[in-house]
This record gives C-alpha cells, structure tokens and sequence, in this order.
C-alpha cells in the first residue's frame, strides 16, 4: 500500500460514506469565486487561468507559461483532433477555450457550479467558437446524456469527498479507450477534510469547509471502475498474484531502469541516478546521486561494468561496482 497508509485509510474509508460533494449550494466561499472576471483578467496574460503555470524556460512570459501549462495538460491527458471532451470545474475556462482553438474538430462540454453559463457562452461568441457548450450543474447531481473520449478536471477534486461513487458515473460516461485525466492540489503524505476547526486558522477565506485537502490516494485507491495509468510512482506488484506489495512517492516525470542481481539503477529526466535494493519487503533506496545538470530522457544502458548515460549533449560514463 502506498507510504503513511494507516494515516490515510480512515480518511479515505469515509469519503466512501460521503455524497459526492457537500455544501454545494452555500454561496461560493473561495478567493478566486468571489473575484470578478476583471480582477482574473488583470492578474492573467491572455486567459482567465488561475490554477498553476509552467515556465519551461527562466525567461519565458506569463502568456507563454500559460501556454505551455495547457499544452503539457493536453499532451498529458492525450488529447486528439476529433475528440468529444467534458470538462468538470471549468472555472473561467481557460482549458476547455484553448482547446476548442487548438483542435478545432473536437466537441467540448464545459461544466461550473460557480460561474453563469451567459457568461462562458458569451466568451465562446466573443472568439467565434461553436464547438464549445458551457453548463451550469452541480455535480453532485450531474448526469450527462453522451459519453466522451476524454473526461478533464483541474484543480476541482479537492472540493470533493466521494471520489469513488464519481468516479463510477464517471466510467460510465467514457467511451471505450476513454481516459479520465486530473490535475488536484494536494500534500504529499496525509488527508484531512476542512471541517469547522480550520476556521480559526483563517483557511475559511481560502477553501470552502466542505473541501478536503487530500493526499492523491484517496483518488488512486478509489479504482472500481477505472483503471490507474499514470501516477509516476515506482510499484512492487507480485507476479503470480497480480497483487501490489508497495508503491512509492512520485519520483520525476520518466525513469529508465536497468537491474544487477538484487540492486537497480533508475535514472530520471532531471539527471538523478537512484540506487535501490530490489525488495518485495518495501522501497529501500540505497543512494541517490545527480549525475548531471542536464535532461536525460534516453535509456541506460550497460556494458559489463560501465553504466553509460546520454545527456542533451554528449553521453557520460560510470563504473558500477
């Protein structure tokens, strides 16, 4: 089970006993839902995009970081020309606006419980989209009728308590091959709900207090119906069984291993080399080094002893003892 699980397990186990969402029709209570659109504007560079950015260089602009941040969620969630797309938690909807430009040919349905559907219709006029449809729904209670290559969420989970019975209607509503794709702010190790007492912390200014601030394993073990993809955690599954022994925190965006005897090597995209003892007992990271300053997204590769890794610009060599 994943690490800290005992910690976790009550919280999960009661999201299970939870409606999908609580408190749905108490006016909105977050920072960003009190805020005008003009404020949104005048904090963005060309959307209305306040979750998180991405600056793949230290130069790059605001516009470019939100650019590259919906094209890294795209490229993620495999997005395809064609597509028909639901988007739950839309926001002021900067995700479901910027695909409906870049894949012309895809059908996207864009759902808030917060934002007027005049006023996600009227940005769709405004830059002559017709593929875009916005809806007002709470999704506690929300049932569409058609199913969808791709179901999108960002930054909307954690204002949720029952991911597994969402998840399920979820699943229904995908096509086959279909994939459902999250983006969800969280802590690393534990899982809590904002209940009453986080008021006198001021989190109330924050977070409604029918949120909960989840590790990702309440959504990750909630796998009735859908099957795990992608979380970029390294995982000890027993062969004969099928049956997962442990899994780790993330570690980096890609890993290349290579094994000798009971130990591995696992090299990440960021230049770190980890070093682990291949246990089915728990992750035992004996070492973990940066062996370079540059990206290293080729394979290992190994020759008796000699451990050759290729960077950006050239190809380093190492001893394995």
């Amino acid at each position: 089970m994943p690490p800290n699980w005992e910690r976790r397990a009550p919280v999960c186990a009661g999201t299970r006993r939870s409606p999908i969402a609580i408190a749905t029709g108490s006016p909105p209570t977050s920072s960003t839902t009190k805020c005008p659109a003009s404020f949104s504007a005048a904090c963005s560079a060309r959307v209305l995009k306040y979750s998180c950015c991405y600056w793949p260089w230290a130069n790059s602009t605001l516009a470019e970081a939100e650019d590259a941040m919906l094209e890294l969620f795209c490229q993620r969630a495999g997005i395809e020309e064609g597509m028909d797309i639901l988007e739950l938690g839309c926001g002021w909807g900067s995700l479901c606006l910027w695909i409906a430009q870049k894949y012309a040919q895809s059908r996207s349905c864009a759902v808030s419980n917060s934002r007027p559907k005049a006023s996600s219709s009227r940005r769709c006029e405004e830059l002559g989209l017709g593929n875009v449809e916005a809806l007002t729904a709470n999704i506690a209670d929300f049932t569409p009728r058609q199913r969808f290559d791709r179901v999108l969420s960002v930054e909307m989970f954690e204002h949720l308590r029952n991911y597994e019975e969402l998840l399920h209607r979820i699943a229904a509503r995908l096509e086959p091959g279909g994939k459902l794709m999250v983006h969800i702010f969280c802590h690393a190790r534990f899982a809590y709900p904002f209940e009453t007492e986080a008021r006198r912390t001021g989190w109330e200014g924050i977070f409604s207090p029918a949120a909960s601030c989840h590790s990702t394993t309440c959504c990750c073990t909630s796998k009735r119906d859908l099957v795990l993809e992608d979380h970029r955690r390294f995982t000890c599954v027993e062969l004969a069984t099928g049956k997962q022994k442990w899994t780790t925190e993330p570690y980096g965006q890609y890993w290349s291993l290579v094994a000798q005897r009971d130990r591995i090597l696992a090299l990440d995209q960021r230049g770190e080399l980890l070093l682990i003892h291949a246990t089915p007992d728990e992750f035992d990271l004996l070492d973990l080094r940066k062996i370079s300053e540059q990206e290293t997204w080729g394979h290992l590769a190994v020759s008796g002893n000699q451990v050759f890794v290729r960077e950006l610009n050239g190809v380093s060599a190492y001893l394995w003892k």
